[in-house]
């Protein structure tokens, strides 16, 4: 502690300035950021839950119909156009009352990684008292990679941020130090080795 304290009663003001940003933005770093990613992380969950949620909802009214009239044709023409218009849906399916697949649609362009898959599913009451089943099979990737572009972006902007402090700091303190020198030489050398002493 003594040796720092030493260090910086001798080092001049550009060196503490320079020392204060670094200090800043390590800061800035290690408090900050992680806070940031987790954040993101649970917002970019709780998104992907809410949409598969949503997702399903909208499926279970789009197959109702087509159900009660027992029109498969249907049923599957709504299955497909969820699986190909909806990106992050990748696989719609309905289940007969004993769970047995009755309709299904897989997305054809195949999954980066089936590890992290969400699964939806509905008990869809009909008119007649049968229970189905909806499921659709969601890929959060979309999600999760929008929410890292935002990290990143913020962390490269903060980086930025802290490099053209430290800059300013630097700059600030060299000016200011060369203003103490100027002044210093211009006071009579008997005033200066006064200070000195």
């Amino acid at each position: 502690m003594n040796t720092l304290n030493t260090y910086l009663k001798k080092s001049g003001l550009q060196k503490k300035l320079s020392l204060c940003a670094a200090l800043l933005s390590l800061l800035y770093c290690l408090c900050i950021l992680p806070l940031l990613y987790f954040q993101l992380h649970s917002q970019a969950k709780s998104q992907a839950k809410l949409f598969g949620e949503a997702m399903n909802y909208q499926l279970a009214d789009q197959v109702r119909q087509p159900l009660l009239q027992q029109d498969a044709v249907s049923l599957q023409v709504a299955l497909d156009n969820l699986v190909v218009h909806t990106t992050m849906v990748k696989q719609a399916a309905v289940f007969k009352p004993d769970n047995s697949l009755f309709a299904q649609s897989v997305d054809s362009v195949p999954a980066l990684s089936a590890v992290s898959r969400d699964v939806f599913k509905q008990t869809l009451r009909l008119a007649n008292g049968e229970n189905w089943q909806v499921q659709i099979t969601l890929d959060p990737g979309d999600i999760h990679q929008q929410a890292m572009i935002i990290f990143w972006s913020t962390s490269a902007l903060g980086l930025l941020l802290c490099a053209l402090m430290f800059y300013w700091a630097r700059r600030l303190g060299s000016d200011i130090s060369a203003r103490l020198e100027n002044l210093t030489a211009c006071l009579p050398s008997g005033e200066t080795d006064a200070e000195a002493n």
